[in-house]
């Protein structure tokens, strides 16, 4: 589309609880968390973790660094007010996919 700049993510750092709300539908955030991950799927994009555990903030953080992320994916809003990195909640982070989807079609 003319006069729109283009966005493109190559990955995501995806912190653990949106992992678990993806696996454990009982979570309020499962709908989101379903819905972000598979999007991301569908537009290519590398979705990463850490190894470890990520509840070390700064872990995930540096992993994200490290990995040269787009984008950092996390539920702890503090966090990601905070994060250093590039960095939107799940539910944030699954409009702008969906955005770029949209702008993509």
């Amino acid at each position: 589309m003319e006069g729109r700049p283009e966005a493109r993510l190559s990955s995501i750092v995806i912190d653990t609880n949106v992992w678990l709300d993806y696996y454990l539908g009982f979570r309020a955030g499962h709908r989101d968390a379903v819905e972000l991950l598979d999007t991301a799927n569908e537009l290519g994009i590398a979705m990463l973790c850490a190894v470890t555990a990520t509840k070390d903030l700064f872990y995930l953080i540096a992993a994200a660094q490290r990995a040269d992320a787009d984008l950092l994916v996390a539920n702890d809003k503090e966090l990601v007010s905070h994060s250093p990195v590039a960095a939107l909640i799940c539910e944030d982070a699954l409009a702008y996919l969906k955005a770029l989807r949209d702008v993509g079609e």
